[in-house]
């Protein structure tokens, strides 16, 4: 539909364009030299008017066409009777704990270092929304360096950590420990450690583990700009989510229902969040930290 818009606002720049200049030719024949032309003849007149009326009509249907009004988040109006009117009717999109994160920390744990294929593969499993055995989580995270040149962090972790698993301050975790996470967790953690592994940096923190799943991602009502399938029939999707807007992805109302927070199978680089949490998360202050956008709800 972007290409067919396209094309008409196109035509209807070209239209108006032919307009105008017919118009400015013709004003100045029949008024700029009037008193030359003015025995011009009445069918030569009535045609010219009738070739620029009806280039003018097609223009302007171009242009209808091409940006017609939109719905209320940034989608055709098509669309605005899918949207829910009660202030939860929303779900919202981020993806900035996988490809942009606040706070990327290079921080490591006992089982990644005894065996990091096999500690790897937990955290593969939680971040496609399936829980893991709560023995399988670390409890104890260390700062790691990839040289002694490295500088150390400031102390002070921040309220979203990414590091394979999701580590949320105490007052974040609070905030989604309130809501539906299906199998997911809160696991508050021992401590972070300095680069010593004795010296605990400030502040409690807990671990998010993932543990819900629902398939209700529309890819095909979604802005095809924003979206991008992985490979041809794989049936995955990567949303470019921050650099979209609201509106621009689109769910199914089944996603209404159930957990707060999940993984799509469809769109396995992305958290969704019902507006309850989000609403929490935004009054908290926290909101920026996930720089979500917000769902249209479609029936597919």
């Amino acid at each position: 539909m972007s290409q067919i818009r396209f094309l008409m606002g196109l035509v209807a720049i070209v239209a108006f364009g032919t307009a105008v200049i017919m118009g400015i030719q013709w004003i100045s024949v029949e008024l700029g030299f009037g008193m030359r032309y003015r025995q011009r003849r009445l069918e030569q007149i009535v045609g010219e008017l009738f070739i620029g009326s009806v280039i003018l009509f097609v223009g302007a249907t171009a242009a209808v066409i091409a940006i017609r009004p939109r719905g209320k988040l940034g989608l055709a109006a098509s669309h605005d009777e899918a949207l829910l009117p009660d202030s939860h009717g929303t779900v919202w999109v981020s993806n900035r704990g996988f490809v942009q994160a606040t706070n990327a920390r290079r921080l490591t744990y006992d089982a990644l270092e005894a065996d990091q294929d096999a500690a790897l593969e937990v955290v593969k499993r939680n971040q496609r929304g399936y829980a893991v055995p709560e023995a399988d989580l670390p409890r104890v995270y260390y700062e790691a360096f990839e040289s002694e040149d490295d500088e150390s962090y400031e102390d002070h972790l921040g309220d979203l950590i990414v590091t394979g698993f999701i580590i949320l301050s105490k007052r974040h975790a609070d905030v989604l420990s309130r809501f539906d996470l299906g199998e997911g967790r809160i696991v508050p953690l021992d401590g972070i450690l300095k680069r010593d592994r004795k010296t605990p940096l400030p502040g409690e923190y807990a671990l998010f583990m993932l543990g819900a799943r629902k398939e209700a991602f529309v890819p095909g009502q979604s802005n095809q700009r924003m979206v991008r399938e992985w490979a041809e029939g794989l049936g995955k999707w990567h949303l470019h989510v921050t650099d979209g807007k609201d509106g621009d992805f689109a769910v199914d109302r089944s996603a209404l229902d159930g957990p707060d927070f999940w993984i799509d199978p469809a769109a396995p680089l992305a958290y969704f969040m019902s507006d309850r949490l989000m609403t929490a998360v935004r009054e908290a202050g926290l909101a920026w930290l996930w720089d979500a956008r917000a769902c249209v709800v479609v029936n597919a």
